[in-house]
């Protein structure tokens, strides 16, 4: 139901242009604002771009925010060559977060096992793959 209901948000002039919007927001600060305190780790809160297509427009949309603003990201500042495994990563997280955020009720709770979840499929299993 909930991925039905988002792609019709695609159908839509709002959610398009909100969506392109979130996605040059996680672009720009996936290359802009970031730091790393050491050689293998990147801070950046780009994933809030992420986590707002999911609340407001759902999973289908969160999913091409991620993955269209990794591949821009990578286009505008690129560190080596395109992992499509870390792209369908970062779509991935967007289809967990739409799961979890679109049309509920927005909780404490609801965060914590939404983040949860991303930190172990994604960051954990699937980036430690590829």
């Amino acid at each position: 139901m909930k991925i039905r209901d988002s792609f019709q948000e695609l159908k839509k002039i709002k959610g398009l242009t909100m969506g392109a919007l979130l996605t040059s927001l996680y672009a720009l600060s996936a290359t802009f604002l970031h730091f790393y305190p050491s050689d293998s780790i990147k801070i950046s809160i780009s994933f809030i771009f992420i986590a707002v297509a999911a609340y407001l427009y759902g999973p289908i949309m969160a999913t091409i925010v991620g993955m269209g603003g990794d591949f821009i990201a990578w286009i505008v500042h690129p560190h080596g060559p395109l992992l499509i495994g870390i792209t369908v990563a970062y779509g991935l997280s967007g289809f967990i977060f739409g799961l979890f955020y679109y049309k509920n009720k927005f909780t404490i709770q609801r965060c914590i096992l939404a983040c949860a979840v991303e930190t172990i499929l994604i960051e954990m299993l699937m980036k430690t793959l590829v």
